[in-house]
């Protein structure tokens, strides 16, 4: 079991005259998501380089990093850091695609977070493909039970 905690921030602070006044502030934006360890009880890392498209079937195939066999029934999130400095990837797609018709483009250097996957796992929501552009390296979070 394992707990995960996701946090996207983005925040400036950010100062302008406006006229005769100052203008001073910190606008940002903060997400922060948190799985408990019933939400998280199997976890899927991986770096790849690859220049065709990649699948990753969560119910057959897939094991942890102590080479347990992973079986997934929901997936909770996925992450997706794109490594490659000049290649864009595609996440989705595919046949038995896990995000359904929901496709997402991570560009160089971007990292794609997707929460509200199809929480159930099932024979048409089950394969995640990534697509690259070239030859490219990523890093592939699966965080789900």
């Amino acid at each position: 079991m394992a707990t995960a905690s996701i946090d996207l921030s983005a925040l400036v602070q950010d100062t302008a005259t406006v006229g005769l006044g100052a203008y001073t502030g910190n606008p940002g934006i903060t997400k922060s998501v948190k799985l408990s360890a019933s939400d998280v009880t199997k976890v899927y890392t991986v770096a790849r380089s690859v220049s065709s498209p990649d699948t990753f079937d969560v119910t057959t195939g897939l094991t942890n990093a102590y080479g347990a066999a992973l079986v997934y029934t929901s997936v909770k999130a996925v992450v997706v850091l794109n490594t490659h400095t000049t290649a864009t990837i595609t996440v989705g797609g595919g046949s038995n695609p896990l995000f359904g018709s929901d496709q997402y483009t991570v560009k160089p250097g971007q990292v794609l977070y997707v929460s509200a996957v199809p929480a159930t796992v099932d024979g048409t929501h089950k394969v995640l493909t990534v697509t690259p552009s070239a030859a490219v390296t990523y890093q592939l979070l699966i965080l789900g039970a």
